[in-house]
């Protein structure tokens, strides 16, 4: 049974490499399960077995992947007893990872197929954003609580700070065009956090 499972979760893992790389360079509609069991090195019957529909197999995609960078975000932020330094660490991989070739991307095949398959832009919302802005959240109470900010409404405050963090350029991204350096995001990040910390700060601290 262990040996089994352990083969099963080998498949599904071959499976989702594979239907990774073909819809993010051919995109979704272009991709066949053909193509995606013959670059899996399985059959078409055992792609549904394992994931039910083409659909099916892009949301466990979506969801695994926002999950994971969500995860890798939120753990960025950590509790030192200096906002700064915690906003500023959080920032930087922040804005790196939204506006790094890859997010985009992903960007561009959940636009192309909100419309098709809705429920694959409310899972990536769901397992990535919405979990990176509920750790913003606990972030901001617990330096709250501690005195080191002071802000009544820290659902408001998170969503703020990442909009200062990646300005317009999803803008940019949309429309194909340069983004920021890393000198620059990195500047735009200290103006962030200068912004933040002006607005929320304790004067105590």
């Amino acid at each position: 049974m262990g040996i089994q499972s352990e083969k099963s979760r080998d498949t599904s893992q071959r499976i989702i490499h594979a239907a990774t790389e073909l819809f993010l360079q051919q995109g979704f509609r272009d991709t066949s399960l053909d193509d995606v069991a013959a670059a899996a090195g399985v059959t078409k019957p055992t792609v549904y077995s394992h994931f039910g529909s083409k659909a099916g197999l892009l949301q466990r995609i979506a969801e695994a992947h926002a999950t994971a960078r969500a995860a890798s975000v939120a753990a960025a932020l950590r509790h030192t007893g200096d906002p700064r330094t915690d906003l500023m660490t959080f920032g930087e991989i922040f804005s790196q990872r939204v506006l790094s070739d890859d997010a985009r991307s992903w960007h561009r095949l959940s636009l192309q197929e909100s419309a098709a398959h809705p429920e694959i832009g409310t899972t990536l919302f769901a397992a990535g954003p919405a979990r990176v802005i509920q750790a913003l959240k606990t972030y901001i109470k617990g330096e709250t609580m501690a005195g080191r900010l002071t802000c009544s409404d820290p659902d408001v405050a998170a969503e703020q700070f990442l909009g200062l963090l990646i300005g317009v350029n999803p803008i940019r991204m949309m429309a194909g065009q340069p983004l920021p350096s890393k000198a620059k995001l990195r500047r735009n990040c200290r103006a962030a956090v200068d912004t933040f910390l002006a607005a929320f700060a304790s004067p105590a601290s």
